[in-house]
C-alpha cells in the first residue's frame, strides 16, 4: 500500500494533483472557478519545513473574480524533506541507525504526520471560530485531511502575504520585533480556557506525539539533530552544540515536558509550543523586514 513516506506522481513528487486542489477549492471556497494549468507553482519553503512541501501559487483562475486571491500558499504534506535529512545524516555518518530501528522510526513518523496534519486543520478551525484579532495567523482558504480512505493526500491552501521574511528560531530578534509574536502566542494560550472541551479534544494527540518525539530523539536521532544544527553555521553553533550534547539524554525530560501544565499546577490542558508548531505568525513592518516565525 502506498504511503506518504514514498514519493508520488503529483505536484513536486507529492501525492496531490492539481485536480485534488481544485476539488477542495470548489467545495470549500464555494466557487465554480478553479486553478488552470497556466497557474504558476514554485516551491518557496524547501528546507524550512519539517514534513511539508510549501508552494507559492500565482493563480490563473478559469473564471476570474476580484473575490479570488491572486496568490496563495499551498502546503502539502510530504516526507521528502525529512528523508533527505536522514539520508544526508547517514551518508556523513551522523546517524547510525539499524534497519529495524529505522523501520520503527518510519512507522512513528507515518502515524505522527497523518495525525498532526489533521490536527493542524482542526486547530485552524478552532481559531476561525474564536475572537482572533490579536492572533497573527494567515487565512485558510481550503484544506484536506487524512482519513481511513485517504492516507496520502493532505494539504492546506492559505493566504499569501507579500514581503514576509523568514526568521529561524536561532536568530537574534529585538524585544520590539518579538512583542507582537509573544502577544499572539499568549492570546492562543489564553484560548485554552475558553475553547469547549469537545473542540479541545480534536487537537489532543499526546500519545502519538510523545511516541514520535521519543523515537526521533533517541541516542542516534539526537546525535543527528545536533550535527544538523551545527552544520547550519559551524562557527556560531559548534561550541554551543558540544556543551548541550555534553548533558547527554538528561537534556530532555519527556515526562515533565508532556505534563508541564500539571507540574506548574494547571489542571486543565493548555495550548503550548508543540501545538504552535502548526501555526505561522506574522509580525508588522520594522526597519529590518517583516517577521515570520
Amino acid at each position: 500500500m502506498t504511503t506518504i513516506l514514498e514519493d508520488g506522481n503529483g505536484l513536486f513528487s507529492t501525492h496531490v494533483a492539481l485536480g485534488d486542489v481544485n476539488f477542495a477549492i470548489k467545495n470549500q471556497m464555494r466557487t465554480k472557478s478553479e486553478l488552470s494549468k497556466d497557474s504558476l507553482l514554485e516551491i518557496i519553503g524547501d528546507g524550512n519545513g519539517f514534513s511539508s512541501c510549501v508552494i507559492l501559487v500565482t493563480c490563473d483562475w478559469s473564471i476570474p473574480s476580484i473575490d479570488l486571491p491572486k496568490k496563495l500558499v499551498l502546503k502539502i504534506v510530504s516526507f521528502a524533506h525529512i528523508k533527505r535529512l536522514i539520508d544526508n545524516a547517514k551518508s556523513k555518518g551522523f546517524c547510525k541507525v539499524k534497519s529495524k530501528e529505522e523501520e520503527k522510526m518510519a512507522e512513528h513518523f507515518l502515524i505522527s504526520i497523518l495525525a498532526m496534519h489533521s490536527q493542524e486543520i482542526n486547530f485552524y478551525e478552532i481559531l476561525s471560530s474564536a475572537n482572533t484579532e490579536d492572533i497573527l495567523t494567515p487565512k485558510v482558504y481550503f484544506s484536506q485531511k487524512f482519513d481511513e480512505t485517504n492516507r496520502c493526500k493532505g494539504f492546506i491552501g492559505m493566504e499569501f502575504l507579500e514581503g514576509i521574511g523568514i526568521r529561524h528560531s536561532y536568530e537574534n530578534c529585538t524585544v520590539q520585533e518579538l512583542q507582537p509574536i509573544l502577544k499572539s502566542i499568549a492570546s492562543i494560550q489564553a484560548l485554552s480556557f475558553s475553547v469547549p472541551n469537545e473542540d479541545f479534544k480534536k487537537i489532543e494527540d499526546e500519545s502519538v506525539y510523545a511516541k514520535s518525539v521519543e523515537a526521533m530523539m533517541s541516542g542516534e536521532g539526537m546525535k543527528g539533530c545536533f550535527e544538523h544544527t551545527r552544520l547550519r553555521d559551524p562557527e556560531q553553533f559548534t561550541d554551543i552544540v558540544e556543551r548541550i550534547q555534553g548533558y547527554g539524554t538528561k537534556v530532555l525530560d519527556f515526562k515533565k515536558a508532556f505534563n508541564l501544565n500539571k507540574v506548574l499546577g494547571i489542571t486543565k490542558n493548555v495550548f503550548v509550543h508543540r501545538d504552535l508548531w502548526k501555526l505561522t505568525f506574522y509580525g508588522p513592518n520594522n526597519q529590518m523586514d517583516n517577521l515570520r516565525l
